[in-house]
């Protein structure tokens, strides 16, 4: 009886042995198909994105104007931003209008718009893109 408990742990210790060596095998002969080992290919991802707020250096009331942000990141656009949402409103009103933009070139994401009443206002320039977020903001002024 004692023998056969010897015999089924030395047969477990073998199978156990081999298969601890069966799955930690070299380094070199491992598969890494698929897998992005060279950091080099992707040194923007290290990088942050850049969002800068354009605005046209007059804003009338009731005239059609253009609002934009370009996007960049190691100072080359970037055209796959995931969304790019332009946050506006008047002095410290508490509903803010939100108008999702849309890419026109270079990194450029333009929303047009118009607004009805003179005073300051602010926008944030809310951006994902590259599995990062930026949200810059800018006040300006909209005279008669």
């Amino acid at each position: 009886m004692r023998l056969k408990n010897w015999s089924t742990l030395a047969v477990a210790c073998i199978l156990l042995i081999a298969l601890i060596s069966g799955c930690s095998g070299s380094k070199s002969a491992m598969n890494h198909d698929g897998m992005n080992m060279d950091m080099d290919m992707n040194e923007d991802a290290m990088n942050p994105i850049k969002v800068e707020i354009i605005l046209p250096e007059q804003i009338d009331a009731n005239k059609d104007l253009v609002l934009q942000a370009k996007v960049t990141q190691s100072d080359k656009p970037v055209d796959d931003a995931q969304k790019v949402m332009f946050e506006v409103w008047r002095g410290d009103e508490q509903e803010h209008e939100k108008t999702e933009a849309k890419l026109t070139n270079d990194g450029v994401y333009q929303i047009e718009k118009q607004f009805a009443e003179p005073g300051e206002y602010t926008m944030i320039a809310h951006v994902t893109a590259r599995e990062m977020h930026s949200m810059p903001s800018k006040k300006f002024e909209v005279t008669k």
